[in-house]
């Protein structure tokens, strides 16, 4: 259960990391993955292995105690990142309505 919740969330942060990337205002905070930001699709590769990879091991050792360890922690990890999103999107959007904006911007 947790596994999957973390493949949701995972696929959520992915898109939404890319959607902000095509807008030209956010940069990836993880340097490997910044190196394949300008291409979507090596991004999404690079993205996809590396989680798949690590989702593998969960799943292969998932009835041993440190896997069902690390899928819990990884779904807090990934449910406050999902946190930091909602607020990083209300937050640009404000920025987004200010008055003050001068040049146009593309809504969300």
């Amino acid at each position: 259960m947790l596994l999957a919740a973390v493949c949701v969330f995972n696929a959520f942060d992915l898109l939404l990391t890319q959607s902000q990337l095509m807008r030209g205002n956010f940069a990836e905070a993880n340097r490997v993955a910044a190196v394949f930001a300008d291409c979507p699709i090596q991004l999404t590769t690079y993205k996809t292995l590396l989680f798949g990879f690590g989702a593998t091991v969960l799943f292969r050792f998932r009835r041993r105690r440190p896997a069902e360890l690390g899928a819990g922690v990884l779904c807090v990890f990934y449910g406050a990142l999902m946190v930091w999103w909602m607020f990083y999107i209300r937050t640009l959007e404000y920025c987004l309505s200010d008055p003050a904006a001068v040049t146009p911007v593309l809504a969300y």
